[in-house]
């Protein structure tokens, strides 16, 4: 028996059932030299004989056996092109996992899957890796960062010694790093692994690229939260010109970029600048979404605030009562003259006697 099928049998509870020993007991030749294909096939044969002739009943329902077998049992099936089939059934079946809110069993899963890539595959090899991933991904929307954060290193470590450094799935592994290491707010050490990324993809990657453009914006990201806006606004004007370019001047997601253009400029004592960049990016959010979107309101409460007029000066109060000297200093001159005088009232008339 091989071990593929033993491990379906285990899976199943039904460790003895194996599909290759069934069909050849059945097509074993028989005393009479016939072949019982699962009917009587002489006139000779009794009903008892065609009712044990007849195929038994395994006790595993093929539907079950699909949805219950792990994909990487059928790792050894592959396509025409040598493609494995079980990634893409890996993915989908993880998918609907997480649309459907059970990132638990997504991540018991994608553990499995690590477990079997490692023994089937080796520890260095790009299949434990893209288990890895997954594994990370999930474990990223669980909040489970410091579970995260090894899992996700060793997928570089492995990508980093089979593809070298310049390779565009090593520079999306340290840009997953990077925003793992972001989310747990070790900006200096994100901020290493998204430069690295992005270097790479700009390197191979065509300019404009969405991927340089969003490692981009993640690296401005973490410049805004360390209070550095200059150097996050000179990276955001990058970003909207690289969306500006790629997808046209009423993109949704050149809005963004208008709004994050804005709120910098207006955190920088730019309001000038500001406003148009607001009205614009308003103006694609009501054309997308609708006037009472969240992000449509939004864009226009700053418009209304940046355009409305400066309020005058107002006018210093005069104090209602002269302010109070400090308790340290000495009292004023008259309080010290009153203060003789009583004194030497005092001490110039005896006592009267009576």
């Amino acid at each position: 028996m091989s071990s593929s099928a033993a491990g379906k049998g285990e899976l199943l509870g039904h460790s003895t059932w194996h599909p290759e020993a069934s069909s050849a007991a059945e097509a074993a030749p028989r005393p009479n030299g016939l072949v019982q294909d699962g009917a009587s096939t002489s006139l000779n044969n009794s009903p008892e004989r065609a009712r044990r002739a007849a195929p038994k009943k395994s006790g595993f329902n093929m539907k079950g056996l699909l949805s219950s077998v792990s994909s990487h049992s059928f790792s050894r099936r592959t396509k025409p092109g040598g493609a494995k089939k079980s990634s893409s059934e890996v993915d989908t079946k993880g998918w609907f996992l997480e649309k459907q809110g059970k990132l638990d069993q997504a991540e018991l899963m994608y553990s499995r899957h690590c477990v079997r890539a490692q023994k089937n595959h080796g520890k260095e090899s790009l299949s434990l890796a893209d288990n890895l991933d997954r594994l990370v991904h999930v474990l990223h929307k669980e909040g489970k960062l410091e579970e995260a954060e090894p899992l996700c290193r060793r997928a570089l470590n492995i990508r980093r010694k089979s593809l070298g450094d310049d390779n565009e799935q090593v520079a999306t592994a340290m840009v997953k790093l990077g925003r793992v290491l972001e989310e747990k707010g070790q900006y200096t050490d994100a901020l290493i692994y998204l430069k690295k990324g992005l270097t790479i993809r700009e390197k191979i990657l065509e300019e404009g690229h969405p991927d340089t453009v969003s490692a981009l914006a993640w690296i401005g990201d973490i410049c805004q939260k360390q209070d550095e806006y200059e150097e996050a606004l000179d990276i955001a004007k990058k970003v909207l010109q690289a969306h500006e370019a790629t997808l046209g001047p009423d993109d949704i997601k050149v809005a963004s970029s208008l709004n994050n253009v804005a709120g910098l400029l207006a955190t920088t004592g730019k309001p000038e600048e500001a406003l148009p960049l607001f009205a614009r990016s308003h103006d694609i959010y009501v054309r997308h979404l609708g006037e009472n979107h969240p992000h449509s309101v939004a864009t226009q409460l700053w418009v209304q605030q940046l355009s409305a007029p400066a309020p005058p000066p107002r006018r210093a109060r005069r104090p209602a009562y002269p302010p109070r000297g400090d308790a340290r200093s000495p009292p004023p001159p008259l309080i010290e003259e009153r203060n003789g005088e009583e004194e030497e009232d005092a001490t110039d008339h005896e006592p009267v006697s009576f």
